[in-house]
């Protein structure tokens, strides 16, 4: 992932409510498994796994964050092992069939939701942040975001 891709998900989370958090974890995963396509066939086996072990990542914090009081809780978590399994197997073998499998399953759930993510209407959840401002200043042939708060100061760790 490039660095203007990082910097616009640092922007979103930053920004975002729970359903919309949860949202952008998807959306990183099928980033990362894109780079690992794009690895896979440029022979580059070394960031093919690389990429695959970042997309794991984000599996196991989605399995991490479940709440079990729901009873879908479970039948997530087992899909969610089922993806992680495909991603072990994609780095073992060296073989994008397993993504595909991964990706599918992935898909799914993230259609989901996304569903949810439009009715959802909470507060972002880190309230401690600027508040982006997109389109007020525009360059030649690209648009900057600019960030006025008035409790810029205040921001960070609290002692």
């Amino acid at each position: 992932m490039n660095d203007s891709k990082l910097k616009t998900y640092t922007t979103r989370i930053t920004q975002a409510n729970k359903s919309e958090l949860l949202a952008i974890t998807y959306e990183l995963y099928f980033e990362y498994t894109k780079d690992a396509r794009a690895c896979h066939k440029n022979e580059d086996m070394v960031n093919f796994e690389e990429y695959c072990e970042q997309a794991q990542k984000f599996v196991l914090e989605l399995m991490q964050t479940l709440n079990y009081s729901y009873p879908i809780s479970k039948d997530l978590f087992v899909l969610y092992v089922f993806v992680n399994k495909m991603l072990i197997q994609a780095i073992l073998k060296h073989k994008v069939e397993p993504l595909d499998d991964a990706d599918m399953v992935m898909n799914k759930i993230k259609t989901g939701y996304d569903k949810i993510k439009i009715k959802d209407t909470s507060k972002k959840l880190m309230q401690n942040t600027e508040t982006i401002y997109a389109g007020l200043t525009y360059g030649r042939g690209n648009l900057s975001e600019m960030c006025d708060d008035a409790n810029i100061a205040s921001r960070g760790y609290r002692a």
